[in-house]
C-alpha cells in the first residue's frame, strides 16, 4: 500500500511579498497618473520615472531581492539536518546513477554494470539512513546515541 502524501494546504490569504507586489505596481501607477493628469511639464520627469520603477520592482517582482522566500525555511530554522544532509548526497547518486546506466546502455560490459550495481547499494544505504534519521532532530539522534551508548556499556558490563 502507497503511503499517503498530505496535500500541500493552500495559505487562504495574500502573502506579504503579494501585498508589496500590488502595492508597489498601485503606487507606481498612481505616481504616473497624478503627473499626467496634474502636471504638464517636463521637469516632472523623475517623478514619472519613480513611478515606473515602483511599477517595476511590482510587476517583474524585483524585490524578492530584498525579501527572503518565506516558502523555503532558513538554514538555521531547519530542524531536521541529518535527513537533510543525508537527501543532500543522496540527490547527486541520481545523476551517477543515469551516468551508469547510460554507459551499460552503450557498452554493456560487467563493468558498467558493476558501477550501476555500487550506485545502487550505495543509494540503497543512504535510504536505509534516512529512515533512521526521519523525523528527527540533531539533538534527539544525540540523544538516541547517548542512550545506544549506554545500553552498550550496560551490556558489556553484565
Amino acid at each position: 500500500m502507497e503511503p499517503k502524501i498530505p496535500a500541500e494546504q493552500p495559505s487562504g490569504g495574500y502573502s506579504a511579498r503579494q501585498v508589496i507586489y500590488t502595492a508597489l505596481f498601485l503606487i507606481g501607477t498612481g505616481i504616473i497618473l497624478s503627473v499626467a493628469l496634474f502636471k504638464h511639464e517636463l521637469r516632472d520627469g523623475a517623478f514619472v520615472l519613480l513611478g515606473v520603477l515602483c511599477m517595476e520592482l511590482g510587476i517583474f517582482k524585483l524585490a524578492q531581492q530584498l525579501l527572503p522566500d518565506q516558502r523555503r525555511p532558513l538554514p538555521e530554522r531547519r530542524k531536521y539536518l541529518a535527513l537533510r544532509a543525508l537527501a543532500d548526497q543522496f540527490l547527486p547518486l541520481v545523476r551517477h546513477l543515469n551516468v551508469a546506466a547510460l554507459q551499460v546502455k552503450g557498452h554493456d560490459t560487467p563493468e558498467n554494470r558493476q558501477a550501476v550495481e555500487e550506485v545502487r547499494q550505495h543509494m540503497q544505504s543512504l535510504v536505509e539512513r534516512m529512515v533512521v534519521v526521519a523525523g528527527k532532530t540533531n539533538a534527539e539522534l544525540a540523544a538516541d546515541a547517548r542512550r545506544a551508548r549506554q545500553a552498550g556499556v550496560t551490556s558489556v558490563a553484565s
